[in-house]
This record gives C-alpha cells, sequence and structure tokens, in this order.
C-alpha cells in the first residue's frame, strides 16, 4: 500500500498514516461507519458516502488540497481498534436499511429494482430524504408528476412524500434520510420543587 500511494502522492507525509490506521477492503454492500473526528482515507473503487451535517473537512495528507495537520492533530479521536463496521437489515428483497442507534443523524436505504419492477416507500414522515440513482433507468412519480430517472441522478424528497419508482431497465439506488428518532422530542425534565 506504501508503494501504491507513493506512486501517487510522492513524498507526500500522508503516506506515513498507513501506519496508524485499519487497512479495509470492502465488499459489495458492506459498509463502516466513522464518527465524527475519526481518520480515514479513501483509495479506490466505487462508494457510497454520507455524511452528517459539518462545517469542516479537515486533512492532513494525501491530497493536493490544503492540509491543515495543526487542526487535524487537536481534534482526531486518538483511539485504536478495529473498524465500526455496520450490517444491513433487509425490508424486503431488493430493499436494505443501513442505520444504527449511534448514528442519529441518517440512515441509508438501498434498493435494487428488477427491469419492470415498481417500488413505492416511504422514507421519512417527518423530514427530508435525498435520493441517488446510481445505475439503470426508470421514473419516479411524486403526487402525479412523473420525471425520469438515469444514472447519476440525484432527486429530494419531502417529508411525507412516497415516490413511486418504476424500472425500465435494473435500477440501483440509495436513499438517506434521518431515522425516526431524530424528529421525537426529548422528554422534559421533571421540575424540582424546593
Amino acid at each position: 500500500l506504501v508503494c501504491k500511494l507513493y506512486e501517487q502522492y510522492q513524498e507526500d507525509i500522508g503516506i506515513f498514516s498507513v501506519f496508524f490506521m485499519n487497512y479495509v477492503r470492502l465488499n459489495v454492500g458492506e459498509c463502516l461507519y466513522m464518527a465524527q473526528n475519526v481518520p480515514h482515507a479513501y483509495i479506490s473503487g466505487d462508494i457510497v458516502e454520507c455524511m452528517a451535517c459539518s462545517d469542516n473537512v479537515v486533512r492532513g495528507g494525501l491530497t493536493p488540497k490544503f492540509k491543515d495537520v495543526e487542526v487535524l492533530c487537536e481534534m482526531l479521536n486518538y483511539k485504536g481498534g478495529p473498524p465500526a463496521t455496520l450490517e444491513p437489515t433487509e425490508l424486503e428483497k431488493g430493499v436494505l436499511l443501513y442505520s444504527d442507534p449511534d448514528i442519529q443523524e441518517f440512515q441509508v436505504t438501498h434498493m435494487q429494482i428488477e427491469a419492470g419492477g415498481e417500488q413505492r416507500r416511504l422514507f421519512s414522515s417527518d423530514g427530508p430524504a435525498m435520493a441517488l440513482n446510481l445505475s439503470g433507468c426508470g421514473n419516479v412519480t411524486i403526487s402525479g408528476e412523473t420525471q425520469e430517472v438515469t444514472p447519476g441522478k440525484v432527486f429530494m424528497l419531502a417529508a411525507g412524500a412516497e415516490p413511486e419508482l418504476h424500472a425500465k431497465t435494473k435500477m440501483e439506488m440509495f436513499v438517506a434520510s434521518c431515522p425516526p428518532e431524530f424528529f421525537k422530542s426529548p422528554s422534559p425534565s421533571p421540575m424540582v420543587r424546593k
């Protein structure tokens, strides 16, 4: 891995980071969860990445972009251990949900719809959802309005929207939304009387 990174980044100091990080090869459908302030690097292949709202991405190496090593060193979580993996829940054939109680901000639904197939699903009744059609062609109907869906198409779903998806060719789609628990109000604390 060090030789491969050296070919790509020459004398970038970030090459040495591989000695402090887990090296993981993911297969299709496998998922890692990176908590905030956990260093990570993506080397090659195709992935779908979903991030919680954030006001920063801090880089320390392996990039031609700005590197803020001082801030990175201050904010990093320096705890070791194996990477946190996330097993999907099969909601039905062709529909996987990547969700975990520790991930409060989002969940991801992965759908595969066979050519000629249809899918109607409510992703979030309380908040918006963002869909990415990774591959295949078809159309989506929301509130009676139909739009064509092609590879790379991204569309926003309003809270409570229940899109009807129709696949002309086999479609693979990812939809990010907030889990239902995200919208529940915390219970009020009981008042202490003196």
